[in-house]
């Protein structure tokens, strides 16, 4: 008697992993695997938002800038490094995935910023009034940090954590956010707080 053998389907994870992998040559179900992890990588880094463009300017206006980007989180930042840069209570920070960053008008100064870690910070400002508009830890292309408050609009933002509050003044009251007193161990909370209040 002949049988014959049921053929099957091809699994949607094999789909996936033959998708992308060409016939020649051939790779291993190794080097597939390697890819597939990274692949998903990427799909769940683009899950936490769509890019977005945002402008804004210094206080005096020479500075106006256009910035695109994935918006990771937003948080306030209560070291007193911040407190000094923003000659304020505290400092705010959003932070944007693969920025592209143009400026309009005006020019930019920056300086460098040694930090406890042994790494260093780039300090974007405005060469003529001096307003601090973006952080960024050289050799780190792929994040930017932006001061929120040189945004056109900037109203409806909200941070979702708090952070170094061993710092913070004590006539400072919070009510909603989270808490570290100081830096974060991860800041995947922050990630997703931010897409839970912007999605």
């Amino acid at each position: 008697m002949k049988t014959t053998r049921r053929r099957t389907s091809p699994s949607r994870y094999h789909l996936i992993l033959t998708s992308f992998a060409p016939a020649t040559p051939r790779r291993s179900l190794h080097e597939n695997m390697v890819r597939f992890k990274s692949l998903i990588r990427r799909y769940v880094s683009m899950q936490r938002g769509a890019s977005q463009c945002f402008e804004g300017q210094c206080q005096c206006g020479d500075v106006r800038y256009r910035l695109s980007g994935v918006p990771l989180t937003l948080f306030a930042c209560h070291c007193t490094e911040c407190q000094r840069q923003s000659s304020s209570a505290f400092g705010m920070a959003l932070w944007i995935a693969d920025p592209e960053v143009q400026t309009l008008t005006g020019e930019l100064k920056k300086w460098i910023r040694h930090l406890p870690s042994g790494g260093d910070m780039e300090c974007s400002f405005c060469a003529t009034c001096g307003t601090r508009l973006f952080h960024q830890i050289v050799g780190q292309p792929d994040r930017l940090s932006l001061k929120p408050g040189t945004l056109c609009e900037a109203s409806l933002l909200r941070p979702v954590a708090h952070i170094w509050t061993d710092s913070m003044h004590p006539w400072i009251g919070l009510n909603d956010g989270i808490q570290y007193p100081r830096n974060p161990p991860s800041f995947e909370a922050c990630y997703s707080l931010w897409a839970e209040a912007t999605g």
